[in-house]
């Protein structure tokens, strides 16, 4: 790694050929917002497909790894034995985080799905993140100990300190071995209640305090009078600019021209669907389709 790539923030996702679309409007969004800090997106492949197509785009700031660049780990080689795709796909956030941030001469690695699309600065985050060696975030539409989790992987963010890398190593070992059972409910996500009780409010920053986000779960509780003018939410007593969405579950038909908010996954939390007919929410996801068709004229179609 060159002095100047160790200069830069690290970030880091994973994904499939089928969501190599979503994935590289996540890297158009971190080149897009203003005046962002210099990065490298570090981008796990899981399937030679996606590799190759990574591989001939050739895109500055893009870093492609093969899936089995890590199985020659192995207990990672075992786990992939012992559960269903899926389930093993869950094992690789951290299992990738912790490989980069112990291998590369980054600072921090900062984890963030395929289908997250960012506004700002991811640097905003890490920022927020000052004085910690970890930042995880809240679902905020429910409660730390809901059997889903009361935090979000869409984005993790972990410090090369002795203590991020003792937060991190716990996380992949306890995906890993599906340990302690009592959060092994839901792949990787509910996890993360582990971190405060066993590595301290010191060590663990929540990022909700400063940093607005959206997902399908959570788009019914804000307030969006400020939102047209000057990108902010209403979330309870705080007033954030929105710096990311998450994009979970949409789908959509490029030649037909339709969009699925959702596909139904999370009626219950946006009344039936009702929540996407929010002017401002309907138009997240019409700039985001508009995002994915750029990415598949530019890139995509050659």
């Amino acid at each position: 790694m060159s002095g100047l790539e160790s200069m830069m923030n690290s970030y880091c996702t994973l994904s499939d050929v089928n969501y190599l679309d979503r994935g590289l409007a996540l890297y158009k969004s971190l080149c897009d917002v203003k005046d962002h800090a210099p990065f490298i997106l570090n981008y796990l492949c899981l399937d030679d497909e996606i590799y190759a197509k990574l591989g001939d785009l050739d895109l500055p700031f893009l870093h492609i790894y093969k899936v089995e660049d890590l199985e020659t780990d192995e207990v990672l080689k075992k786990a992939k034995h012992n559960r269903d795709r899926k389930d093993y796909i869950f094992t690789l956030a951290s299992y990738f985080s912790d490989y980069l941030l112990n291998s590369l001469e980054f600072d921090s690695i900062f984890y963030m799905d395929s289908d997250i699309y960012f506004y700002h600065d991811p640097q905003k985050i890490i920022d927020a993140c000052e004085g910690k060696d970890c930042g995880i975030m809240l679902h905020r539409h429910n409660f730390v100990g809901h059997r889903d989790g009361g935090f979000n992987v869409g984005v993790v963010w972990f410090k090369k300190s002795d203590k991020g890398q003792e937060i991190l190593s716990w996380w992949k070992n306890a995906v890993l071995t599906k340990e302690p059972k009592e959060l092994s409910v839901m792949g990787d996500q509910k996890y993360l209640e582990g971190f405060i009780p066993l590595f301290g409010e010191d060590s663990v920053k929540i990022i909700d305090e400063d940093i607005g986000h959206g997902a399908p779960w959570n788009f019914r509780l804000y307030v969006y009078d400020d939102f047209k003018e000057k990108g902010i939410i209403g979330w309870g007593d705080k007033k954030q600019e929105l710096v990311f969405n998450h994009f979970s579950q949409f789908w959509y038909d490029s030649e037909e021209g339709k969009i699925s908010f959702d596909n139904g996954v999370y009626n219950h939390l946006t009344f039936g669907e009702t929540v996407y007919r929010t002017p401002e929410v309907f138009l997240m996801y019409q700039n985001y389709y508009d995002s994915l068709m750029e990415v598949n004229e530019t890139w995509l179609q050659k």
